[in-house]
């Protein structure tokens, strides 16, 4: 109404401006102030006298009159936003296709997405994106995988292949439409696998697949998981070959040392103990631990003196060691072939130990028990040392025997389940404390005090929730490959039976959103609406991961997090970029699924003048549309009336068009790209009204 009211105005005063020439003599300039305009920004543009406006602020418009005085108009233009928000309603397929959903005095019979507009009063209209969703009665296919002896529904899978278990009449969570589900169950077979190892002594521990040391010969048996997730069990065969290890002496002569001494792949050139690896007919290390002794070419007298306990006394002869158990006489000859000789003269003096034992019985209360001078406070074996003559030592050892004269207390618990206890020939029925009169062996009084316990035994039951990720799952230091029910048994603080009837839960991670609705192509900044069907109704998921283009920003979203509202500038001009989505809940997240959006915003032509007057020339600017656009120029009937294909190079291009005999009236300038078709319309007026 309010460009009506302004066109009408405009004419009006149009009009009164070319009466008004005629009747002066002196024409002067004048100047309109109208009333000022408010427009929804939806109406957007604004015409006024053939001009389109798109932004507020103060307008001016300057007429010309045909006796040629001027004639100023001006007006404040100012712009109100529509408001926008986004509804989603639905109902299950087949009651949505018979009976309809309804909204705003509207019926709606298929899903998908409508724009609808709510009074807004003397305010702007309130725009609303309609969401109608369609809530499946379907007969869902489920696929799932166990290895051979686990539970599902009931049932332990046994035979590897795969199996139909069916579920009717289902009613899925947001809309309790009817569902089938057919799953089809894959059972994996478990392995049993031998694996022989033998290896050399001195290779132990010897890590079998990174998995396990090994460190003798035996049968061990390890479970591993396959690559279907099943239990593969190996039978380890584990051999271990002896790496022999020796000892030799050898006494070299200065010279030859001095020269280097050679055994086995080692040379030596001083006195020395060390190992000298050879290979043995098993294939593995044999070690020999070699003791080299410097000789030399005289005569040595050894009188050593030793007590009786430090023998036997060893000796090194040109044969070997000679073992000498008293007193006497030993000669060692040592030639080599180099002239290296020696001869060693031992005289090996025996000095006598002296031991004796004593044995004592007695009871505890006649202690501390009095021997050699000292209290002796606890029974056992006792030794006392005393120095002989020639510095040996002469060892009495005092065996003691304590016997208990007590009163001893006695805690016994046992589980309900061993009653009757019998104890020292009573026959015991319940907790309760009891006293018996006893003599010990030794003949000592004793008086024991029993008290009894009797430990109930107990059952609980318990309920987890685990993510499918986390199986196997650990409850009670025992594994458990999927969920279901389990009895457990465990021993109690008390040490009796306790058990446990477990139900493990299985949390799935969620599926990926199968499709993200919306605009793909988008000509026109503003807010746009995005949204998913939501995944997984039989498990609840967290919430939905949004992510979109640099540049956009995400205004909105809803409290499901299925739909975002999304703010596309006007500086993004010609590009492309995807909106991705995700569902995650604790156990994981799904894959992404994602949306390609082109914009094509500002790709625009500016067509002036306009209204041009006949057998005139327009021009066309071309705005963000570089590359190949057909351009066509067709009355209202659509006939065309020129065309042509234009390869534009660069940013606000012109070209020229001239009209020739174009009849007054109406028609439609179109340019069309690739991905985008643009439509201005162009007025042709007669000369004598160009003032207009």
């Amino acid at each position: 109404m309010n460009k009506l009211l302004h066109l009408l105005f405009g004419t009006t005063l149009m009009a009164v401006v070319f009466s008004t020439q005629i009747q002066a003599q002196t024409l002067k300039p004048d100047t309109t102030k109208l009333p000022d305009v408010m427009v929804c920004k939806a109406a957007l543009p604004y015409v006024y006298a053939g001009v389109n406006y798109y932004t507020p602020g103060f307008k001016e418009r300057h007429f010309t009159g045909s006796r040629g005085q001027d004639s100023l108009c001006t007006f404040a233009l100012s712009i109100a936003n529509n408001p926008m928000k986004s509804v989603r309603i639905g109902a299950c397929r087949n009651v949505l296709g018979t009976t309809g959903v309804s909204f705003n005095g509207k019926k709606y019979y298929a899903s998908g997405v409508y724009v609808d507009t709510l009074s807004g009063g003397t305010s702007c209209d309130t725009v609303v994106t309609l969401i109608v969703d369609s809530y499946a009665t379907y007969a869902d296919t489920l696929r799932l995988t166990f290895c051979q002896g686990e539970t599902y529904l009931g049932t332990v899978l046994t035979t590897p292949g795969t199996s139909l278990f069916r579920v009717e009449n289902l009613k899925t969570k947001s809309c309790q439409c009817d569902s089938v589900v057919n799953t089809y169950v894959t059972v994996h077979p478990t392995y049993n696998k031998h694996d022989s190892i033998t290896v050399c002594e001195s290779s132990l521990p010897y890590n079998w697949r990174g998995l396990k040391s090994l460190f003798q010969t035996k049968d061990d048996t390890v479970k591993l998981f396959t690559s279907n997730g099943c239990d593969s069990i190996f039978t380890i065969r584990f051999t271990v070959k002896p790496s022999p290890a020796t000892s030799d002496y050898v006494v070299v002569c200065p010279d030859v040392l001095k020269n280097g001494y050679t055994y086995g792949n080692k040379t030596f050139y001083h006195a020395d103990i060390d190992n000298v690896t050879f290979t043995a007919a098993n294939g593995c290390d044999s070690t020999v631990t070699l003791t080299i002794y410097e000789g030399k070419d005289y005569h040595i007298y050894l009188n050593p003196e030793v007590c009786q306990s430090e023998l036997p006394y060893y000796f090194m002869t040109e044969t070997g060691l000679d073992s000498l158990n008293g007193t006497g006489r030993d000669t060692a000859f040592f030639t080599s072939v180099n002239g290296c000789d020696s001869i060693i003269y031992l005289t090996l003096h025996v000095n006598n130990d002296k031991t004796a034992r004593v044995n004592a019985s007695i009871c505890d209360n006649e202690l501390p028990y009095r021997f050699a001078g000292k209290d002796i406070f606890a029974g056992g074996e006792h030794q006392f040392t005393f120095p002989t003559q020639k510095g040996c030592d002469s060892i009495i050892t005092l065996s003691l025997t304590v016997n208990q004269t007590f009163v001893k207390d006695t805690s016994i618990a046992v589980c309900s389940d061993m009653l009757p206890f019998f104890f020292l020939g009573d026959t015991l029925n319940k907790s309760g404390d009891f006293t018996y009169a006893l003599k010990t062996q030794a003949g000592c009084d004793s008086t024991l005090k029993l008290h009894l316990t009797v430990n109930a035994t107990s059952m609980v039951s318990d309920e987890v929730t685990v993510c499918e990720n986390a199986f196997p799952y650990t409850y009670a230091g025992q594994s458990f490959p999927t969920e279901g029910y389990y009895t457990i048994t465990l021993r109690n603080s008390k040490g009796c039976d306790s058990i446990i009837a477990l139900h493990i839960n299985k949390r799935v991670i969620p599926s990926a959103p199968t499709q993200i609705y919306g605009l793909e192509k988008i000509g026109k900044e503003g807010v746009y609406i995005y949204y998913i069907d939501q995944v997984d109704h039989f498990y609840p998921i967290t919430q939905y991961q949004w992510s979109v283009p640099s540049g956009w920003t995400i205004v909105n979203q809803n409290r499901e997090g299925d739909s975002i509202w999304v703010e596309i500038p006007d500086n993004i001009g010609l590009s492309e970029g995807d909106i991705t989505v995700y569902a995650f809940n604790e156990c994981g997240q799904s894959d992404s699924c994602l949306k390609h959006i082109k914009t094509y915003i500002k790709c625009t032509i500016r067509v002036y003048p306009n209204p041009v007057i006949r057998n005139g020339e327009v021009t066309i600017e071309f705005n963000d549309l570089i590359g190949k656009n057909k351009l066509r120029i067709t009355d209202v009937t659509g006939r065309i009336l020129h065309q042509e294909e234009l390869n534009i190079t660069e940013n606000h291009e012109e070209i020229r068009i001239y009209l020739g005999d174009f009849a007054c009236g109406d028609y439609f300038i179109r340019v069309q790209t690739k991905d985008l078709a643009i439509l201005k319309k162009l007025v042709v007026l007669k000369e004598e009204n160009s003032s207009r």
